[in-house]
């Protein structure tokens, strides 16, 4: 009998078989890539959301000054109620509108005491988002030599809000105290498209916010 080419033996025993095209090869990697991604982002938009639903402020925060980011009342409410409470030394209101006045706000919060206002409370009116927010707040903190700093808005605003605070403040210690928007229930954002799109917007936004260069 003929003796059996290297070929053959080879074909024989399953490894003699012709590797796909390179470009097939390509798809397949590059398919492969975009399902590990989208798992990925799937996965982290899950905990995300979960954690946003589940976040509780703490008790007895204290730092040495506190940060109202603007966007509803529930956020002023909470900062203004915390330095009441002696939780810090004074207030920043960040991304306050030109025309308003710490008269107005107290007003607005069923008659807070403008004393308070005059006293204890700043207002920022330079930022007109939460990257400027964040510049507004670095300045304040570094004008005042604070170190420490407790943090009021949204719950589901507070991962972008702590994402952009730390690229400007790195040295501050941040305490989340997220807030909740009357009307706006969390909870259940899986079943209610206003706030599954809330949330995915955000989350979105934090990825950028998160990714973002420093220097940029």
């Amino acid at each position: 009998m003929a003796r059996q080419s290297l070929t053959e033996k080879l074909e024989a025993r399953g490894m003699g078989r012709r590797r796909p095209p390179l470009g097939r090869r390509l798809v397949r990697s590059i398919v492969f890539g975009a399902a590990i991604l989208c798992v990925f982002f799937v996965g982290g938009f899950l905990i995300f959301a979960q954690q946003i639903a589940s976040a509780r402020p703490p008790a007895y925060p204290r730092a040495d000054a506190i940060v109202a980011l603007t966007g509803g009342s529930a956020r002023i409410e909470g900062g203004v109620e915390l330095l009441q409470q002696g939780a810090g030394k004074r207030l920043l209101i960040s991304g306050v509108y030109a025309q308003n006045n710490k008269q107005s706000i107290a007003a607005a919060l069923s008659g807070e005491s403008e004393d308070l206002f005059r006293c204890c409370v700043d207002l920022g009116k330079t930022a007109r988002d939460t990257r400027g927010n964040a510049e507004e707040t670095r300045d304040w903190a570094r004008l005042h030599g604070y170190t420490s700093l407790i943090i009021v808005t949204s719950a589901y605003h507070m991962p972008r809000s702590i994402a952009e605070l730390k690229r400007e403040l790195p040295g501050v210690r941040l305490v989340p105290y997220p807030v909740r928007r009357p009307g706006l229930d969390l909870g259940d954002w899986a079943q209610r498209k206003e706030v599954f799109r809330i949330l995915f917007e955000e989350y979105l936004k934090f990825i950028v916010a998160f990714i973002r260069p420093a220097s940029s």
